[in-house]
């Protein structure tokens, strides 16, 4: 293939590699020549990256390898043109949908996940860890019970850790390592966000990630466009001379568009975004605690209106977000009742319960409308990654205008990788929580 990209779509697979297990010791057996179609999987809401390759077998593979099930699986491709490389060694953990085709073929999926998700489902963990910050225990943690040290072709995986403050005093009571890692990420408070920020866990193509999503957003790094921000667009309408297409500049179209999620009420009252009151009874001191969440709906607010300011820009997002969360504090002896004002976090004192609560709202908000965009796939393309989108209005009579609820900046939450031999392709889900423009109240 050539060094540049022809199509959209172009990409070099390197290495498409299956090795047996210890028992059944040997060269390698490379499947570039009898595979149907690979996918990979990176995702910001998973600790680990995953996929599958769809094989169809007619050498006797299977039989002769054997596949137990328990083989090494190595992939290696980019985007010709670029020195962003996709890499990964993972363990084959399960074959499915295995039936004869023909005579002397067979048709069967491999289903792979990274070394180190096996290794953890052997390892559970059982220990405490007192006074430390957060960060200090990952990074122990990582090499004790995540680190895997024994890949056969790839160098071992780099954690990026985010320094973080509050020291924590944890017990991980026989959990698997992804479990524990989760749990203190719950628990965690950013050195530099600290209202409330959302701190995961994952891996993606670069490695593993303790960090919080607004660092992960803003974080400078390299696009498929040279560092600009990438432009992608989508059109129900057929291209041709005068339409949409003529003016794209050089936008990707989006060849299959679906929205995931967007309003859901439930999940708002859920989540604090109306008011909700938690009682909870000190029998030792006799005390009724109360507390209100109250999210105040603000229309203009709620839209995200007039500029992506919120997880793509300034700090105005935090902002907004301490001014629109009151936290009412009410503590009471039995029958008498007395205010306790607003529970805040300042330098002398620090309210665990508003914190969880913002840290909900924050999270949610990087939820807000979810979408699903299949685009030519490029390896330079990485998680939280922000891309602008245009998504024009299916009305004929409306032709060349934007949607004004759909449109706009996004940042991606997940890759998935597809590849077969003729192209590759990425699915996209990519988030928004801004609106450009406001949709009017009648």
């Amino acid at each position: 293939m050539a060094d540049g990209i022809r199509r959209p779509g172009d990409y070099k697979l390197h290495n498409l590699d299956l090795y047996a297990t210890e028992d059944y010791a040997g060269p390698p057996v490379s499947l570039t020549d009898i595979f149907l179609e690979f996918h990979v999987f990176e995702d910001s809401q998973k600790s680990f990256m995953y996929g599958h390759v769809t094989i169809q077998d007619s050498i006797g593979l299977y039989s002769k390898l054997p596949i137990l099930g328990e083989e090494t699986i190595y992939i290696k491709f980019e985007t010709p043109g670029t020195d962003k490389l996709i890499e990964l060694e993972a363990s084959v953990y399960r074959v499915s949908d295995r039936q004869r085709i023909a005579n002397n073929s067979q048709y069967y999926v491999l289903h792979f996940v990274s070394k180190e998700f096996i290794t953890g489902l052997q390892t559970p963990v059982s220990r405490s860890y007192k006074d430390l910050l957060p960060n200090e225990i990952v990074e122990e943690f990582y090499d004790e019970y995540v680190k895997y040290e024994d890949y056969q072709l790839i160098q071992e995986k780099p954690i990026e850790i985010e320094e973080m403050t509050e020291k924590q005093w944890v017990v991980f009571p026989t959990w698997t390592p992804e479990k524990c890692l989760n749990y203190l990420a719950s628990k965690s408070v950013s050195e530099e966000y600290y209202e409330g920020e959302p701190v995961i866990f994952f891996e993606d193509r670069r490695g593993f990630h303790f960090r919080t999503m607004r660092q992960l957003i803003w974080d400078e790094d390299v696009s498929p466009t040279g560092g600009a921000k990438e432009e992608i667009y989508y059109s129900n309408q057929p291209s041709g001379p005068g339409t949409i297409d003529e003016g794209a500049q050089g936008a990707l179209r989006i060849s299959q568009f679906r929205v995931v999620s967007s309003t859901d009420t439930v999940e708002r009252m859920v989540n604090g975004y109306y008011k909700n009151k938690t009682i909870n009874v000190d029998w030792e001191r006799h005390l009724i605690l109360e507390k209100d969440y109250h999210i105040i709906q603000d229309y203009e607010l709620n839209q995200r209106i007039s500029k992506p300011q919120y997880a793509f820009g300034t700090e105005t997002f935090m902002n907004n977000i301490k001014r629109d969360a009151h936290v009412r504090l009410i503590s009471s002896r039995w029958g008498q009742r007395d205010d306790g004002g607003i529970a805040g976090l300042t330098d002398e004192t620090y309210d665990f319960d508003r914190f969880e609560h913002i840290s909900k709202r924050v999270h949610r908000e990087f939820k807000g409308i979810t979408v699903e965009a299949t685009v030519p796939g490029n390896t330079v393309r990485k998680l939280f990654d922000v891309i602008k989108v245009k998504i024009y209005e299916p009305d004929a009579t409306a032709q060349n205008q934007l949607d004004k609820y759909l449109s706009g900046d996004y940042y991606i939450n997940a890759i998935h990788h597809i590849c077969t031999p003729a192209a590759y392709e990425h699915t996209l889900e990519i988030v928004k929580d801004t609106l450009e423009q406001p949709l009017g109240r009648e």
